[in-house]
């Protein structure tokens, strides 16, 4: 019986969690890196590909 209280404590949790969705806005991008040498380089490079393809 204890076990069976457990495992709905741990549903219910997983519920809330499901709730708590962010909705990304259009046209928005999050990026979430952790190096610091080529990952600068790598989005610099996707910056100038948008911004050429966009015309600007």
């Amino acid at each position: 019986m204890g076990t069976d209280d457990l495992f709905k404590k741990k549903r219910q949790r997983r519920k809330v969690r499901k709730v708590e969705y962010f909705e990304p806005k259009p046209d928005s991008y999050l990026i979430v890196c952790e190096g610091s040498k080529t990952e600068p380089l790598y989005l610099e490079e996707l910056a100038d590909i948008i911004v050429s393809e966009l015309g600007g």
